[in-house]
């Protein structure tokens, strides 16, 4: 499927923050956690410290049930 030209030129998304994620499980979740929050101020500050981000990892990755 090709996209039409008139789709092309528009481009309104810039990528603000990229979390490396162990697997999809857990990017998914924190993608989840954060449209949820709703909170660009909270977003604005995982950016500014990478600690929060490796802590909000951690968060999902030792969920019950989920491999060590």
């Amino acid at each position: 499927m090709e996209i039409p030209n008139s789709l092309l030129k528009f481009n309104d998304w810039i990528t603000f923050l990229e979390i490396e994620c162990e697997n999809i499980k857990q990017a998914k979740l924190i993608e989840s956690y954060l449209k949820r929050m709703r909170n660009t101020k909270y977003i604005k500050w995982l950016a500014e410290n990478p600690d929060a981000i490796d802590k909000l990892k951690q968060k999902f990755s030792e969920l019950p049930g989920s491999p060590r």
